[in-house]
């Protein structure tokens, strides 16, 4: 299941361009988690490279930068992953950073 968080839980409104961020990694989280279903069930997403799954989605580079021009990165985990924008300033793991957290 797939979770918002970072900026989308706050109380604020987001920016348009915030949105957009946000929007995009709701996108690469469905193409991600599908990707996921379609592998054998022993597939440990820690041991998975972001790259693989870009390749066999068709995500392209362009895709994977935010609204802002930066990558988005991708951290696996035991569970499932993370796909993380560094936000306005640029900087991961700010108050600004948008990500969306899914377990599988």
């Amino acid at each position: 299941t797939a979770q918002a968080a970072g900026l989308s839980q706050q109380a604020r409104q987001l920016t348009q361009t915030e949105s957009e961020t946000d929007r995009k990694l709701k996108n690469l989280t469905l193409r991600a988690s599908t990707w996921f279903s379609e592998q054998r069930d022993d597939i440990n997403p820690a041991d998975v490279n972001w790259i693989w799954i870009q390749g066999d989605s068709g995500i392209s580079v362009r895709e994977m930068n935010d609204s802002w021009g930066n990558t988005i990165r991708y951290y696996g985990k035991d569970d499932g992953f993370v796909l993380r924008s560094s936000g306005t300033d640029g900087i991961f793991y700010t108050k600004d950073d948008i990500f969306r957290i899914t377990t599988l």
